[in-house]
This record gives structure tokens, C-alpha cells and sequence, in this order.
């Protein structure tokens, strides 16, 4: 199934709900991303992009893995694949990522 924006926003607020379940408001998350990928096998997917505010020692691993187990069911319901490509990233290094997702050869090429 096609990521459309509907989709997408779907997908965001799905997270945005399970975040503030696990992490209350140690942490603040914004923005989070949502776009079509591949995995390794090439199959569609789609990559969450999850920017934090906070002090990186606050993002538990554990209750990182619970957001994304907790997902399984929603996603399916929705026809997406059940499993994301999921980054946490620090807001500090969000603009870098931006960046280097504009070069090639992620980005297009001038």
C-alpha cells in the first residue's frame, strides 16, 4: 500500500499517542517524520523519523521497543507493513540530518 499524506499524518499522531504513553513529558518530540522507504530486501516500507528534546540518557531503550511493539497492530490495521525503519534523533542533530539527506545521493541531484 502507498504512504499518502492521510496516511502519513495517521502515522504521526499513532506515535505521538504511544510516545507520551511511554515517555510522558521527559522527553518532547518534534517533529516526527513519516516517509516511504525500502528495507534491506527491498520491500516498501516507510522511515519514522522521531526528533527528541531532552537529555539523551532519558530515551529508554525499553520504552522505545514498547512504542514500536505497541505499533504493530495499528499499522497493520491501517495496511502498512507492521515494521518501520525507526530513528531517534537529538534536536541538535536534526539539522544535520536534513542536510545530508539533501546531498546526493539521497537528495536530488542539481
Amino acid at each position: 500500500m502507498k504512504l499518502t499524506a492521510e496516511l502519513a499524518e495517521k502515522v504521526e499522531t499513532l506515535y505521538r499517542e504511544n510516545l507520551k504513553k511511554e515517555f510522558g513529558d521527559s522527553l518532547r518530540f518534534d517533529p516526527i517524520s513519516v516517509e516511504p522507504s525500502e528495507n534491506s530486501e527491498g520491500e516498501a516500507t516507510f522511515q519514522v523519523t522521531i526528533v527528541y528534546d531532552g537529555e539523551p540518557e532519558t530515551l529508554n531503550p525499553r520504552k522505545v521497543l514498547a512504542v514500536m511493539t505497541s505499533l504493530t497492530s495499528p499499522l497493520t490495521a491501517l495496511g502498512l507493513p507492521p515494521t518501520t525503519i525507526e530513528s531517534y534523533v537529538p534536536k541538535a542533530e536534526y539539522p544535520l540530518l536534513l542536510d545530508l539527506r539533501a546531498e546526493p545521493p539521497w537528495g536530488v541531484d542539481g
